[in-house]
């Protein structure tokens, strides 16, 4: 391992060895940058095996609020060791499909899927009133 490797490496908090020893707070929740954004919409710090965190920055929620067609898809390979599932949310943006919303899965439960449905769709609802209003 290079250098550059080790020292990045040192900077980033120590790896969690399950979903509920996983903190996400300060400059974690944000985009970072000059002008950071929110960027942890949902952390529901259930038990492990619930555990699902939520990323989405406001202009990502701002397009979803506004599509006509969301796309949605679950990934066990691309997702970290801690959690069982990569769920993302893209929407079309002409000829494209963005990904507005990414969403760590501990389990694959209905009941974890329909709740992120469900804050998806209260999110959708809260975003359409604020764009349109």
């Amino acid at each position: 391992m290079c250098c550059v490797h080790r020292t990045r490496r040192r900077a980033l908090p120590a790896e969690p060895a399950t979903a509920a020893d996983v903190v996400v707070s300060g400059p974690w929740t944000t985009t970072g940058g000059p002008q950071p954004q929110p960027f942890l919409i949902c952390d529901s710090g259930a038990t492990p095996a619930d555990r699902m965190l939520v990323f989405a920055a406001p202009e990502q929620l701002r397009h979803l609020a506004t599509a006509d067609t969301w796309y949605m898809d679950g990934n066990f390979a691309m997702s970290p060791r801690i959690f069982t599932q990569l769920y993302v949310i893209r929407a079309a943006l002409g000829d494209l499909a963005v990904t507005c919303v990414y969403a760590f899965l501990a389990g694959v439960s209905k009941l974890q899927k329909r709740q992120l449905w469900s804050f998806s769709l209260m999110t959708h609802k809260t975003l359409c009133t604020c764009y349109y209003s």
